[in-house]
């Protein structure tokens, strides 16, 4: 800003509003990244009268032809109005800046004091800062979006010069000099980004586009059709699989009934994809289950996989073969009791005859009916630990290039089974 000091009226003394007026200019003159202070020795008649008003010199400017001549060569584009005096007990000293071209009052400073050195040596030097603020420095509104965002600022013109570190959480809001600046944004687990900013406005707003550091999981193999889980949560029902997610540990199990599970602890990176594309599922040892089976019928099943099939089977075969332990126990009473009573009424030479033979005839019917349940028990406990140890077999499957036939020749149907 080139800027003409004029003095206004006042009421101090003549060597006290020279003390003022110097120290005014020797602060715009350390400011002189800002301000350029031109002299005014051409232009004496022009500012001699020195008891107008702003508002009275104003009046003049606009409508002396001879002002606005000798205005319109003048390098300045800004006036700054000094007005000096007393007011009560305290000695102030204001500023108004006006805009030459257009006339316009831009900004006023005011400053005051009780001791006159006090004003000249500590008030002055706030009242050109305070200009400083209004003309040459911007309001910065940050925005991030999200907490603890660690911001650093530096200009790209002076590496002294204006520098700030701090954290925001959200939004911040700052008072920065009019330049050029370059603004880092860091954030954990998420990318470091840099803004250059050029300040030269009242109000400049700034946002940090918050993108989190992540790659890709991708996951192929067969079989197709499988529950896929990461970090305990389900995420696909089938190959492939390509999912995004932050950078970090992650734990991946990939499940399907009749198969062994597939997992694998990784640690993705920025930008730095996981790529398994040669997953595949195997099936659990089959010899193994066939014992369990053989041993247990449904453990076989269960340890494929297959839980809640093993544990009805497994229900079951237990229940059956209980049942039929239970009957055999009972048709051995029941034929003791029989032979008891068929002995007795064979033996029987006098006596009620028909009440004899109805006791054997009804424990010949409990010994058959005991006959029936002992059968019934064996047979669906042998068929259980039967059908058991063929499921097992083939839940934990063959080569596909093998086929089973069954052939029941009862019927003659004809039952071909490929895996």
């Amino acid at each position: 800003m080139r800027v003409l000091i004029v003095q206004l009226q006042s009421s101090l003394p003549v060597e006290t509003n020279g003390l003022l007026v110097t120290a005014v200019e020797q602060e715009l003159d350390k400011a002189d990244q800002y301000f350029t202070v031109l002299q005014r020795s051409n232009l004496e008649d022009l500012f001699s009268e020195v008891a107008l008003s702003y508002e009275d010199w104003m009046s003049e400017y606009k409508g002396s032809s001879e002002a606005v001549a000798k205005m319109q060569g003048l390098t300045a584009d800004h006036i700054l109005f000094l007005k000096m005096g007393r007011s009560g007990s305290e000695f102030f000293i204001s500023a108004d800046v006006t805009k030459i071209e257009t006339t316009e009052k831009m900004s006023t400073t005011y400053e005051s004091d009780t001791d006159l050195a006090s004003l000249r040596i500590n008030k002055i030097p706030k009242l050109v800062s305070a200009i400083v603020k209004k003309h040459f420095e911007s309001i910065v509104h940050i925005k991030t979006g999200v907490n603890k965002v660690n911001c650093s600022i530096r200009d790209m013109n002076d590496p002294n010069g204006f520098r700030r570190d701090f954290t925001i959480n959200g939004a911040h809001t700052l008072d920065m000099p009019y330049g050029v600046y370059n603004l880092t944004f860091k954030k954990k687990n998420y990318r470091d980004q840099a803004v250059p900013l050029k300040v030269n406005d009242p109000r400049e707003e700034v946002t940090f586009h918050s993108q989190r550091k992540e790659a890709m999981i991708i996951l192929n193999g067969r079989p197709k059709s499988v529950n896929i889980e990461i970090d305990g949560e389900p995420v696909a029902k089938e190959f492939p699989l390509q999912k995004i997610y932050p950078e970090g540990k992650y734990s991946i199990v990939v499940k399907k009934l009749g198969y062994s599970e597939w997992t694998k602890k990784v640690e993705i990176w920025d930008q730095q994809d996981q790529v398994f594309q040669n997953i595949v599922l195997k099936r659990p040892p089959r010899m193994g289950a066939m014992v369990k089976s053989a041993f247990l019928p449904g453990f076989g099943q269960y340890s494929l996989g297959y839980k809640k099939k093993g544990l009805v089977t497994g229900t079951g075969y237990v229940l059956a073969a209980g049942v039929g332990i239970f009957a055999f126990q009972q048709h051995k009473l029941a034929l003791d009791e029989y032979n008891q009573l068929s002995e007795i009424y064979e033996n029987m030479e006098s006596g009620d005859f028909d009440a004899a033979r109805d006791e054997a005839l009804s424990a010949h019917s409990r010994l058959k009916l005991w006959d029936i349940v002992r059968i019934s028990g064996a047979v669906s406990a042998g068929s259980i630990w039967v059908w058991s140890g063929i499921d097992t077999w083939f839940s934990s499957g063959i080569p596909k290039s093998h086929a089973l036939h069954m052939d029941v020749s009862t019927n003659g149907v004809s039952l071909s089974y490929v895996f």
